[in-house]
């Protein structure tokens, strides 16, 4: 029980940081370094990039460290793969020719998505509470007197 109203906070934290981004398309914008994006890649760029990424890459998040004519160096934060996978990367940084990516989508800060996570979590933990009897009202038990057993 202990365990679990610890974790509770993270597990709170986690769905919280999780709702409140998404990625949007970019339309014209140039890249900024220093900002998180997530790049499609092509048949192309999963054959010439297997040699670094891994075999069936199908995206690289991560934030963008610098922009040249041809290529983008970023410092992964994971990738997707076409079979459905996914793996956490911790920074690597990974130059990306520009003819390897079909798409660009930049991270943004979601008010909707976080609205909807805060509600689902206040409700979560307002449901733990009541199921647990741990509102601390301080009535005493249906049925019973409040005094000490056998008392007087």
């Amino acid at each position: 029980m202990r365990r679990l109203l610890i974790s509770l906070p993270a597990l709170s934290t986690i769905a919280l940081h999780a709702g409140c981004y998404r990625y949007v398309p970019m339309s014209g914008v140039t890249p900024v370094p220093g900002e998180r994006y997530a790049f499609e890649i092509t048949d192309a760029g999963r054959v010439g990039l297997s040699d670094r990424l891994g075999p069936g890459v199908l995206k690289v998040e991560g934030t963008l460290v610098r922009r040249t004519e041809d290529s983008y160096v970023v410092s992964v934060a994971g990738i997707d793969l076409l079979s459905g996978g996914s793996s956490h990367w911790t920074g690597e940084q990974v130059p990306l020719n520009a003819g390897f990516v079909s798409t660009m989508q930049k991270r943004e800060f979601s008010r909707g998505r976080t609205a909807v996570a805060i509600g689902a979590t206040v409700l979560a933990i307002g449901a733990f509470i009541v199921t647990r009897g741990l509102s601390g009202t301080g009535a005493p038990p249906a049925g019973g007197t409040g005094g000490p057993p056998g008392g007087s």
